[in-house]
């Protein structure tokens, strides 16, 4: 499989993400297909993935999702890139990310596996204190208690 034809899926990909276009979806993935978001859900099936993209959009409007650069080895990529996305209820997020295709013989993501980075990157120790971390998304100094 050619990596240009890789780029063109995972284009077409976030491209149905940003137009909450389901339509782009059609004949991107295996119906087997294993999704797995960089905070942890994970999604077995073309169909959950497809419900997935319903419920999300219906709450939620990805407003960036900028590709950096690809990375091919065989029939996986991996894909570096800034994501950003707007909740119904005015909340928004902001990181960065990888994400890693596995593709079939035919052409069809059969694997993916997301990884984040919460934006503005930092330095946790420029600060007096040992970071304090309360989740894994969320990191604060020992100054800020």
């Amino acid at each position: 499989m050619e990596n240009g034809t890789k780029e063109a899926a995972i284009r077409r990909y976030f491209d149905a993400w940003l137009t909450q276009s389901i339509a782009l979806l059609d004949g991107l993935f295996d119906d087997t297909v294993v999704y797995t978001e960089s905070w942890g859900p994970e999604y077995t099936g073309y169909d959950q993935v497809l419900h997935w993209f319903r419920e999300w959009n219906h709450r939620a409007q990805v407003t960036q999702w900028d590709i950096a650069q690809f990375i091919h080895q065989g029939l996986t990529t991996a894909v570096e890139w800034r994501f950003r996305n707007r909740y119904n209820t005015g909340e928004e997020e902001f990181f960065d990310g990888v994400s890693i295709f596995q593709f079939d013989e035919s052409g069809a993501i059969v694997r993916v596996k997301e990884f984040g980075a919460k934006l503005p990157h930092f330095n946790p120790y420029t600060q007096k204190g040992p970071p304090r971390s309360t989740d894994m998304w969320t990191i604060k100094t020992h100054e800020e208690h």
